[in-house]
């Protein structure tokens, strides 16, 4: 179980840091309802990037100590 818990927070970590548009894609469908903008912009992009090195942090915490 935690080995597929280890996998799956990897493979998001990698898309949040290599495939951004299709991660921003995914997650802002209900942005325009929202009031929020469709597109995405500088601080979208670092917020990815982070959160897909906390996700890949968290994978390899499964895979290596759980």
């Amino acid at each position: 179980m935690f080995t597929f818990l280890a996998v799956l927070f990897f493979v998001v970590g990698l898309l949040n840091i290599f495939a951004k548009d299709l991660m921003w894609n995914l997650t802002s469908t209900g942005a325009p309802l929202d009031g929020l903008p469709a597109n995405p912009n500088e601080t979208a992009g670092l917020w990815s990037t982070v959160c897909g090195i906390i996700a890949i942090v968290i994978g390899l915490v499964f895979w290596f100590y759980a």
